[in-house]
């Protein structure tokens, strides 16, 4: 025969114990939810083409600031391969010597003889003498 406390525990009926947890699932979107995430698209799409066009003129400048020292490059290597360069140089041009109808032309800065030509027609004019009144009248 059963006993007492087996009767009892059978005609008492518990729930099984419930308990929570997480579990991926899909959940569809509502329409309120879809026009949020299509304004916030719209706005990250208008970030991304300002951060694009931001980025083509970083680019261009520093293109432009390679273009600048690379050109730098060659010169200075031009330079260097010759041994020298043109500069303008001060120098003293005296007419009629070695003789009458020839300039001479010398560097200031090394004293060094650069030419000695033929004087032109405009070279060739004898400046006259004028006395201060007659230039200030």
């Amino acid at each position: 025969m059963p006993k007492k406390k087996d009767i009892e525990f059978a005609d008492e009926r518990k729930e099984p114990p419930i308990h929570k947890e997480d579990k991926w699932l899909r959940c569809d979107f509502t329409e309120p939810e879809m026009l949020d995430m299509g304004k916030r698209l719209a706005r990250a799409n208008e970030r991304l083409d300002a951060l694009a066009r931001e980025k083509e003129e970083v680019v261009s400048a520093i293109k432009a600031r390679a273009s600048k020292i690379e050109s730098e490059v060659s010169d200075l290597s031009q330079n260097l391969n010759k041994g020298y360069e043109y500069r303008d140089i001060e120098c003293t041009v005296e007419y009629h010597k070695p003789e009458n109808g020839k300039k001479t032309v010398t560097r200031l800065d090394t004293g060094e003889l650069v030419e000695v030509t033929p004087m032109d027609a405009h070279e060739m004019q004898e400046q006259l003498p004028l006395q201060a009144e007659e230039v200030g009248a």
